[in-house]
C-alpha cells in the first residue's frame, strides 16, 4: 500500500510537472484502487484499524500541554463553572473563552475535555445545555421548543435539534410527549 501510494504521488507529480494529464488520471486511478483495498482489507481484518485508532489516540498528545496543571483541580473548577455560574447559557460561549476563565490554555482545556471527559468542547457544553432543556421541556409544556433553545444558549432550532436528538434519540418535541 505504502509503495502504491507513493507511485501514485510521483504520477501526480509527473502530471503536474509534465502538465499531462495522462498521469493525472494513472494517479488517481492508483488512489482508487488503493482506497477500494484499504476499504475491503478493513472490513475482512477490522482488528488492524481498531489497532491503528487506539495507536493514533495514544500518540495525539504525545506533547503533552498539561505537565504542571492539577488536571483534577482543573475539571473540578470547570464542573463549577457549568454547574454553578451556568456558562453553557451564554449562546456565544467558545473554547477560549472557557479557557480564560480557567487559567489555561485552549489546547490545555481541549486536552482535559478529550482525555480526561471523553468529550470535545461542543459536545461537553450541549449536554449541559440539553440537560437543561429536558427540564424546561418537561416543567413549562407552554414555552415553545424554540424559546427553551435559544433559553439555554443555542443559536437556532436546527442546532437545538440536532444536539436534542444525538443525546437523547428523540426530537425536543418527542421527548416532551413521552415524558409528558
Amino acid at each position: 500500500m505504502v509503495i502504491v501510494s507513493l507511485i501514485s504521488v510521483a504520477l501526480a507529480l509527473l502530471a503536474v510537472v509534465l502538465t499531462d494529464y495522462i498521469y493525472f488520471r494513472m494517479a488517481a486511478g492508483l488512489i482508487v484502487l488503493s482506497l477500494t483495498v484499504l476499504f475491503v482489507y478493513g472490513h475482512k481484518y477490522p482488528a488492524i484499524f481498531t489497532n491503528f485508532v487506539s495507536i493514533v489516540k495514544q500518540a495525539r498528545y504525545k506533547q503533552s500541554y498539561l505537565g504542571n496543571i492539577d488536571t483534577e483541580q482543573k475539571k473540578q473548577e470547570l464542573v463549577a463553572l457549568m454547574n454553578q455560574q451556568k456558562l453553557y447559557l451564554e449562546e456565544d460561549l467558545s473554547s477560549s473563552t472557557l479557557a480564560m476563565k480557567l487559567n489555561i490554555s485552549v489546547h490545555q482545556l481541549s486536552q482535559i475535555l478529550n482525555e480526561h471527559l471523553h468529550r470535545n468542547f461542543f459536545n461537553f457544553v450541549n449536554e449541559y445545555r440539553i440537560q437543561d432543556a429536558k427540564e424546561l421541556l418537561l416543567a413549562d409544556k407552554k414555552t415553545s421548543v424554540l424559546q427553551i433553545a435559544y433559553q439555554v444558549g443555542f443559536s437556532s432550532k436546527a442546532s437545538f435539534n440536532r444536539a436534542f436528538k444525538r443525546l437523547t434519540r428523540l426530537t425536543p418535541q418527542e421527548f416532551r410527549k413521552q415524558q409528558g
